[in-house]
């Protein structure tokens, strides 16, 4: 089975691609011998010469995609707890708790604790009787 043109201009060939393959039909069983990045070969068991369809799907990596990174956070033993746990961020609204957990992104990393505010950053406060009143010229 020959991949189409696309799929041979976007998958990488320094990572294995995979196939699943399944008949449409009976057969003695079949499995995959040959996979390169042009195609793949199905053979059916004990020589058998059935003469059914199949459903394929193939999965490969893309392209400089090859040696992708996983971020420490997602990877990190208490991931699913700080997510999804009973106070983590994806808590269940009709838990009474507050959560204790927030995300946010700090400009380095991920981090799931609450953000620190810099002074800086706070909005100026502004007195009503302060502000100046402006005028729009009307055409």
């Amino acid at each position: 089975m020959a991949f189409d043109a696309d799929f041979r201009n976007l998958v990488s060939s320094a990572e294995p691609i995979i196939i699943t393959c399944t008949p449409l039909g009976n057969t003695n069983g079949v499995y995959v011998s040959t996979i390169s990045p042009e195609g793949f070969t199905v053979v059916e068991n004990n020589k058998g010469v059935a003469s059914v369809d199949f459903n394929w799907i193939a999965i490969g990596v893309k392209k400089g995609y090859e040696k992708t990174t996983i971020s420490e956070e997602i990877i990190a033993n208490d991931f699913e707890e700080k997510i999804n746990g009973n106070s983590g961020v994806m808590y269940n609204d009709n838990n009474p708790e507050t959560p204790e957990y927030s995300i946010w992104w700090d400009g380095n990393k991920v981090r799931f604790d609450k953000p620190t505010i810099k002074k800086d950053l706070e909005p100026a406060n502004i007195r009503l009787n302060e502000a100046k009143e402006y005028k729009v010229k009307s055409r």
